[in-house]
């Protein structure tokens, strides 16, 4: 009889935690979604957006420069009429020229808007420029503004990952620097004049005879406070320079998201592991 109820016992618990594990199956897969930076889109505390490309060749048989072009694009969360537009900021420029020595190239990339900020660029010369000759490329993109957390339990999860890669030839070596800085300001409940810093990053790397490929990572989860004003800035850039017969490219992407606190993931495992416990319990009995 006592070990009837036992079980009977063990069968109820079960089901129970059967029952919390779907809902924290529920919860952390329908509800806990992340979500871009909700800037503020209004005529005050307006969110801007920039991106850049630019490429220079300096051909020093000629001492001058053959490609020396820059574009910008800007974009903001302004809903009076602006020459700026909507996000996202975005360029794109890619040129070439031709010589005695052969083409030489380069290509750059931008892209900035609620989600992140992603640049790419790529430089290459050929055998017979000559060695004091480069193509070099500056691509960047940036943003910052306001923001407001209407909910709690949530996180600024900022993924970075700066990849580069390259051939070396003798000479003059190849050459890459990007940076990365931005900073997180808490306002409190009402914006003025006082503030807290809660981040502050700043990743600045050079890169030189680049012939393998090389990675660079950073992974930040900031809390924040419900009911709070929050004021995000961010740069990040790359600069590339080929020399005679190099080759040098380079991509940043940097993540923005808005997730919730894992309370749902702490409940799931909670549930799991209370599960596999009863059960060799009742196996036990």
């Amino acid at each position: 009889m006592e070990r009837r109820l036992k079980n009977k016992r063990g069968r109820y618990e079960e089901k129970s935690l059967i029952i919390f594990l779907i809902i924290g199956l529920v919860v952390m897969f329908g509800l806990a979604k992340a979500a871009p930076i909700p800037y503020n889109w209004s005529s005050n505390n307006t969110a801007l957006f920039h991106a850049q490309s630019a490429i220079s060749a300096w051909d020093s048989n000629q001492n001058q420069y053959v490609i020396n072009k820059s574009i910008w694009d800007y974009a903001d969360t302004d809903t009076r009429p602006s020459t700026y537009h909507d996000p996202p900021a975005q360029t794109s420029l890619s040129e070439s020229y031709s010589y005695e020595s052969g083409e030489w190239s380069g290509e750059s990339n931008a892209f900035s808007d609620q989600n992140g900020i992603n640049v790419y660029s790529k430089v290459l010369t050929n055998p017979n420029v000559n060695v004091n000759s480069y193509v070099g490329s500056y691509t960047h993109g940036a943003q910052n503004g306001y923001f407001y957390m209407d909910s709690a339990n949530k996180f600024l999860k900022v993924d970075f990952i700066f990849n580069v890669s390259g051939k070396d030839s003798p000479g003059i070596p190849n050459y890459v620097w990007g940076r990365l800085y931005w900073y997180l300001r808490d306002y409190g409940t009402e914006l003025g004049n006082n503030y807290t810093t809660i981040a502050d990053v700043d990743i600045n790397r050079e890169f030189h005879n680049i012939n393998t490929p090389l990675t660079l990572e950073d992974h930040r989860l900031i809390p924040l406070e419900e009911g709070h004003w929050y004021y995000l800035d961010i740069y990040v850039a790359e600069s590339l320079y080929a020399y005679q017969n190099d080759l040098v490219e380079g991509e940043m992407k940097l993540s923005l998201e808005i997730v919730p606190i894992p309370t749902a993931g702490i409940l799931l495992l909670s549930s799991v592991l209370g599960l596999i416990g009863i059960r060799r319990k009742v196996f036990k009995d």
